[in-house]
C-alpha cells in the first residue's frame, strides 16, 4: 500500500496594530516619553531581536496590561555598527559604519510600535496623534503588517 503524504501549512496570524515611527530620540528616551503619555510601563525586556548575521541587536520594551489583555511593544528597527576595516594603501579610515534593519523595506522607520489588542480604529488614530506630539518625533504612520515581506521578524 501507498503511503500518503501529508503537508502540514503553518499560517501565523499577525493580529496586531503596527505603528511605524521616526524619530530622533534614543530608544529608551523615547519609551520614556510613551510611558508617561499613555501612563503605562514598557520596560527594556533581556531578550533582543537578531537576525542580521548577528552582527546587530535590535531593543525590545514591552508592557503587558492584565487587566485589558493589551500588550505593548516598542522595537528599534535600525542598528548602526562600527565595523574595523583592515589597514591598506587605500583605505582612508580605520573603520567604517553599517546600518542594519530589523524590517529592511522600511528603510526610513527607527521604531515600530506593536500593539496586541482590542482597539477601534479611532483609538489607533488618537494614539498615532499623541505620538507626534512627542518633541522629537517627525513621523508617525500605521502600517499594514501583512504587506511586509519580512514581517516574521516582528514575532518573538
Amino acid at each position: 500500500m501507498k503511503q500518503k503524504k501529508h503537508i502540514l501549512k503553518l499560517e501565523i496570524e499577525h493580529d496586531y496594530t503596527l505603528i511605524g515611527i521616526t524619530s530622533v530620540l534614543e530608544d529608551y528616551h523615547l519609551a520614556f516619553r510613551i510611558n508617561k503619555l499613555f501612563n503605562i510601563a514598557l520596560r527594556r525586556n533581556k531578550k533582543v531581536l537578531n537576525f542580521a548575521k548577528n552582527k546587530a541587536e535590535f531593543s525590545i520594551y514591552d508592557f503587558e496590561n492584565l487587566k485589558t489583555f493589551d500588550f505593548w511593544s516598542l522595537l528599534t528597527n535600525k542598528q548602526i555598527i562600527e565595523e574595523k576595516t583592515t589597514k591598506d594603501a587605500f583605505n582612508l579610515f580605520d573603520s567604517l559604519y553599517s546600518t542594519y534593519t530589523l524590517i529592511p523595506e522600511k528603510k526610513e522607520v527607527d521604531y515600530f510600535l506593536k500593539i496586541e489588542g482590542e482597539y477601534t480604529p479611532q483609538k489607533i488614530e488618537k494614539i498615532i496623534q499623541n505620538i507626534q506630539t512627542i518633541d522629537g518625533v517627525q513621523v508617525c504612520y500605521r502600517i499594514n503588517p501583512l504587506l511586509l515581506k519580512s514581517k516574521t521578524n516582528l514575532i518573538y
